[in-house]
């Protein structure tokens, strides 16, 4: 199987392994503009070792932002 997260910091694992636990979705100030360009960050929050052959536990954010017309 192909690895797809590639990072030096993190150890080698198979993505068929990875269970997606729980999600959500805030939107804040207004609905997706179609053809609009937006600016996505995604920034790691904390990860949890549960221990050995119990796997971790990543928690993560990711923020969308629209950019205006100055690109910013």
């Amino acid at each position: 199987m192909v690895q797809i997260i590639s990072n030096p910091y993190l150890p080698h694992f198979e993505l068929h392994t990875v269970l997606h636990g729980e999600e959500k979705l805030h939107m804040i100030h207004k609905k997706l503009e179609i053809g609009a360009k937006y600016v996505v960050r995604s920034e790691v929050i904390d990860i949890i070792d549960k221990g050995a052959k119990k796997g971790a536990v990543l928690i993560s954010r990711i923020t969308g932002y629209l950019v205006n017309e100055k690109g910013e």
